[in-house]
């Protein structure tokens, strides 16, 4: 079988999320026979780059430059890529299928219908909300849970929140003013005004109908496509799968006078890194010296500019035992993870089965996390995982004081965690 995926980036470029989950399968598929091909578009201006990664895998990268103006639709479509995606699937031998891993963020909805054209089977892999939610986690931009659903004027709004962590000088405050002042003109302006987001629910929808089979990791997000509208009988719930191999090198973490916590994730207001420093702060502080705290990651969302500093401001004032330490490669989370007594996911949104999670199951690593759908139905609470109230740092901080004050919660946790 020949199969193309589709994603944002492929190791190196693109570590994590949709980018490993495209890497694993397509080796997978590669190990029991099958030919692979690989897409992303990336920023450049080299065209297309075709490299074998190794024998039946290739890598086909598109370096596209940015347009000037970025007007609002390149946001979700592309005649650039589109065009040359149509030619590479005329290419012979033909695809089987084509396994898109992500859609949005920097791919065009538009390679579905030239997939289709081709009549090429389809399969999509959803790993958040980005065909209805252009933030991609249903989050305004105060980090609010989103209760309206896509509608063009709210969405366009929430689209000028800055939030906490946005850009507030004189000119992001003059250009999202005048944007809102164009809305009335509807697309005579490249802007996300009320009618550019109707259009772009349009041609999402009228995109998602060319889809064959979807397939989503948790209960929680067939449950809210379900909702939005995408068809029952084309919906699959199916949790993601890790190759046992990755682990060979690991080395349970023997816990030493302090309890190491570890954050594993994008720097992003989403994953709720600036949670769990909060929480931190609230402990006394012979308390919060009992513990060790890892954030691992970098910045990867465009919308909140001033988010790491912000951490590392926070961290300093307080005073915390926490260290940003920053990205590593994929080949050295074996080792991170040896050096970790416990997960934390502190999540604002739903989540998806992140894969950092599965990578702390395999392991046997308890987990205290965020009580959100996508998680909480892959863990035991009080058994392998402590959970706390979304976004609430005291919730947080409540459970961070319980694993200090009762000297069995982790052993316990840790048991739980080797029985699951």
């Amino acid at each position: 079988m020949k199969v193309l995926f589709v994603t944002r980036g492929f190791p190196p470029a693109g570590r994590w999320g949709s980018e490993g989950y495209a890497h694993d399968l397509a080796q997978g598929l590669v190990d029991l026979g099958n030919e692979v091909d690989v897409f992303f578009p990336t920023l450049g201006s080299d065209g297309l780059q075709v490299r074998e990664v190794r024998p039946r895998l290739r890598v086909l990268e598109l370096s596209l430059p940015v347009r000037r103006g970025k007007p609002f639709r390149d946001s979700y479509l592309d005649p650039r890529q589109d065009q040359v995606f149509s030619e590479i699937l005329a290419a012979k031998p033909a695809y089987d299928r084509v396994h898109f891993t992500a859609l949005g963020g920097g791919l065009s909805f538009g390679l579905l219908r030239e997939a289709k054209k081709q009549g090429v089977q389809i399969f999509v892999t959803l790993t958040e909300y980005l065909p209805f939610c252009h933030r991609g986690q249903f989050l305004t931009g105060a980090l609010e849970p989103c209760s309206q659903g896509p509608q063009p004027r709210l969405c366009a709004l929430c689209l000028l929140e800055t939030g906490p962590f946005g850009k507030k000088d004189f000119v992001s405050r003059f250009k999202r003013g005048l944007s809102r002042l164009l809305f009335p003109f509807g697309e005579a302006f490249p802007i996300a005004s009320p009618v550019a987001f109707a259009r772009r629910e349009a041609f999402v929808k009228e995109a998602l109908g060319q889809v064959g089979l979807f397939f989503l990791p948790s209960k929680v997000l067939r449950e809210r496509y379900e909702a939005l509208g995408l068809p029952k009988e084309k919906l699959r719930e199916l949790p993601y799968s890790l190759s046992p191999g990755q682990y060979e090198s690991y080395i349970p973490h023997e816990r030493g006078e302090k309890l190491v916590l570890a954050f594993l994730g994008q720097l992003a207001p989403h994953k709720g890194p600036q949670v769990l420093v909060e929480a931190l702060g609230r402990l006394p502080r012979h308390e919060r010296e009992k513990l060790i705290v890892h954030i691992h990651g970098s910045q990867s969302s465009s919308y909140h500019p001033g988010f790491v500093s912000m951490l590392e401001a926070r961290i300093k004032e307080l005073d915390l035992p926490l260290r940003l330490r920053g990205h590593f490669p994929p080949a050295e989370l074996p080792r991170v993870l040896s050096e970790t007594d416990l997960l934390v996911l502190p999540s604002l949104w739903d989540e998806n089965l992140p894969l950092v999670l599965l990578h702390a199951i395999a392991c046997k690593i308890p987990v205290l996390a965020s009580d959100v759908g996508g998680i909480r139905e892959f863990l035991a609470p009080e058994q392998n995982a402590l959970l706390a109230k979304p976004g609430d740092a005291a919730s947080l901080a409540a459970q961070l004081a319980r694993l200090v004050r009762e000297p069995e919660l982790f052993g316990q946790l840790r048991k739980g965690a080797a029985s699951h």
